[in-house]
């Protein structure tokens, strides 16, 4: 799991919430923070030495915008991930899960009009806004992961 620390609030909750569920299926979990650029390339080349099975990438902003270099990194090292955020399966991360940004700014947006305005108040007034993102490029990014095979020089 990758996180960044220096988001606390933020971290403690996705740390809790993953242990637990990671502990009611007989699972282990390795936790890896970053909170750079060159963190984020330390971390990989720590889970390709520890050969991680998977990893899932929480919710944090400074990970969701370096998307396009976590998506290069999982597929240079053949490591299947998953993201909480929709914008990063979107660049070709392997899947996503999570609340669907758009749907829960669309709400608000509603419920602002509604309070400002007095108008007809929306139909549903709490929706859960949780989606599973498979990008349509999944065959290709497969295929990275199929024909992939040497390994990383520096």
């Amino acid at each position: 799991m990758l996180v960044d620390r220096t988001d606390e609030a933020n971290a403690g909750s996705t740390l809790r919430d993953a242990e637990a569920a990671a502990r009611a299926m007989g699972l282990r979990i390795q936790v890896f923070n970053a909170d750079t650029k060159r963190e984020i390339d330390v971390a990989f080349e720590a889970m390709a030495r520890e050969k991680a099975d998977a990893l899932f990438v929480g919710a944090f902003p400074f990970l969701n915008g370096r998307r396009v270099q976590l998506v290069q990194l999982a597929a240079f090292h053949r490591l299947p991930a998953t993201y909480s955020q929709r914008e990063i399966a979107e660049v070709g991360g392997l899947m996503s899960y999570g609340a669907n940004l758009g749907d829960a700014y669309r709400q608000l947006g509603e419920r602002a009009q509604f309070r400002a305005f007095q108008s007809e108040p929306p139909k549903v007034l709490f929706e859960e806004s949780q989606s599973i993102l498979v990008p349509e490029n999944t065959q290709s990014f497969f295929g990275i992961f199929a024909t992939y095979s040497h390994s990383p020089t520096r």
